[in-house]
């Protein structure tokens, strides 16, 4: 394997932090069924690495999070159009930002036999300190220059392979992409099946429902209860890392009491309920969801959030709106009036 702890090359060792969260970054780029589109790694010291972020997104995405003083490396997902087939590319880059010095760009250069191999196999591999390079346009042109838009994988150093690297449509457990979509829930004594998340080693793990999520939810939309938000957590493992569970965690009445409920360190759901007034005399019920993904989160636990939401807003839904909430003025009186109107197309307040 290519994720062990520590790797030598020439004089110098090279150091993985986070190994497993970039071994699992990496396995949801490649898998099928997850959204994750793209890993960046890059160096906490010369010759230490570790995961930054991950994302959905395209390569404008991807140029958002490289930094002109730093040496980053990324995977990248692409899909190709080919003769009416969609085919599936990896875009391995390596950017070293105009402002590194070069006293250390030699050492950086070292290291690149013990790294590359963590982005093996790979389509094309675009080196630069340029973020000109890195456009979506840029980059399916260099895929179609390199293999003639046929789909197959060429790892570094090596010759081309003999067979397509392209997805299976039975990738993870026999199931394509399209298949990854919630479950309906039944009683409350049984777990609730969703999207898919990836655990260590690329292992597909279900999101399951404990405790009474579905009477919180209920509650909520209910007429006759006070309460008007619940707020959702993940449970915990034995080492205070975050399990595939979610637990119902508070419910209350005022938005002053919710905004409480949510920190930097933890992400967190919600299900808020609030009254539009129509034409200054029709109350009309607005459901809210809610997914708090705080500053200070790490990467992977937010690669996991992206493929838990699909089945989580199935959940909690039907809702009006739906917001990504990363800062307290997210959640703001303001902020939800304002979603809220728009949505609805009411002139009056909301109450």
């Amino acid at each position: 394997t290519f994720f062990k702890k520590t790797y030598r090359s020439s004089n110098m060792s090279l150091e993985i932090l986070d190994q497993e969260d970039i071994k699992d970054a990496i396995a949801q780029v490649r898998s099928d069924a997850f959204p994750t589109r793209w890993a960046i790694i890059g160096h906490e010291k010369p010759n230490e690495i570790k995961l930054q972020s991950v994302g959905n997104g395209g390569a404008d995405e991807i140029t958002a999070n490289l930094k002109e003083d730093e040496v980053q490396y990324v995977l990248f997902r692409v899909e190709e159009d080919y003769e009416m087939t969609k085919t599936i590319k990896f875009v391995y880059i390596k950017w070293m930002g105009e402002g590194v010095p070069f006293a250390r760009r030699g050492r950086y250069s070292v290291l690149q036999s013990s790294i590359s191999p963590l982005f093996n196999p790979s389509h094309v591999t675009i080196d630069t300190s340029d973020l000109e390079d890195i456009t979506d346009e840029n980059i399916l042109a260099k895929i179609k220059e390199h293999s003639g838009s046929k789909s197959k994988v060429v790892s570094d150093g090596a010759s081309p392979s003999s067979h397509s690297y392209g997805k299976s449509p039975n990738a993870a457990n026999g199931s394509g992409p399209g298949n990854y979509r919630s479950k309906s829930y039944g009683a409350s004594s049984k777990p609730f099946v969703g999207n898919a998340s990836l655990g260590k080693a690329g292992k597909v793990v279900e999101l399951e429902f404990s405790g009474p999520v579905e009477e919180a939810i209920k509650d909520v939309r209910s007429d006759e209860t006070p309460n008007n938000w619940c707020v959702l957590e993940y449970g915990k493992d034995e080492n205070g890392k975050l399990t595939n569970t979610l637990g119902l965690r508070r419910m209350g009445t005022t938005l002053v009491e919710l905004q409480k409920e949510f920190g930097e360190e933890q992400p967190a759901y919600a299900l808020f309920r609030v009254i539009d007034v129509i034409d200054d005399h029709i109350p009309s019920a607005k459901f809210v969801f809610i997914q708090w993904v705080g500053e200070k989160v790490k990467p992977m636990v937010k690669a996991k959030l992206a493929t838990h939401k699909g089945a989580l807003s199935e959940k909690c839904g039907p809702c009006h709106i739906s917001i990504h909430a990363t800062l307290p003025g997210d959640l703001s009186e303001r902020n939800i009036l304002d979603k809220v109107m728009s949505a609805s197309g009411s002139k009056s307040n909301v109450k």
